[in-house]
């Protein structure tokens, strides 16, 4: 991940948990701020009739002065999402699969096989484009829903993204150090296949 140890901020998310009603001048005053921040999420292409917050997702990408050396990612639901996004011209995308069941069913509506068939689509779509993909394994470190989530578990759904050539982010409340480098060992090998597999 080439954003890897830098910081990022979710406009997005932030826009779609509050009940703000003009977000996009919210989001407009947020995003023509200066910044040093290599990564921002400025839109999140879901459907507005489940996420009404986000309705003006494309109005936000067109009407904001983007800076240079800044990647302005969308984050997508689906394939619908992606293609709203590249046509926004959002520099990257994220999709987000949640190593809980119940917790990637109140999210998006779809089992957590729904979401990986949904993550290739994505990539498809996004490699056909230019536009890199970054996966996200949300509650990789516990679920509010079913609680600890095995490490084996999250290296499971990231090895299924590497395959579609996402690079993948763990997100989630970190719970300990320990936790993360049992993670890290049980994925360290898929990750070493993966490297030597790049062209």
């Amino acid at each position: 991940n080439p954003h890897q140890g830098k910081f990022r901020v979710e406009v997005s998310r932030y826009l779609a948990n509050t009940s703000y009603t003009g977000n996009s001048a919210k989001a407009w005053y947020l995003l023509s701020e200066p910044t040093d921040l290599p990564v921002i999420e400025v839109a999140g292409f879901a459907h507005p009739r489940v996420i009404p917050h986000l309705k003006d997702a494309e109005q936000v990408c067109e009407r904001f002065a983007r800076r240079p050396g800044v990647v302005y990612r969308g984050l997508v639901p689906n394939a619908r999402g992606a293609e709203r996004a590249i046509a926004a011209r959002c520099d990257e995308i994220e999709v987000v699969v949640s190593a809980s069941e119940t917790h990637n069913r109140k999210n998006v509506n779809r089992s957590v096989a729904e979401s990986l068939m949904g993550a290739a689509e994505v990539c498809t779509l996004a490699r056909e484009a230019g536009v890199p993909v970054e996966g996200i394994v949300s509650t990789s470190f516990g679920c509010p829903y079913e609680g600890d989530v095995a490490p084996e578990r999250v290296a499971q759904l990231a090895g299924h993204l590497l395959d579609q050539r996402i690079r993948v982010t763990p997100d989630g409340a970190l719970r300990d150090r320990e936790f993360v480098r049992e993670i890290r060992q049980v994925a360290a090998p898929r990750g070493a296949q993966e490297q030597q597999a790049e062209p």
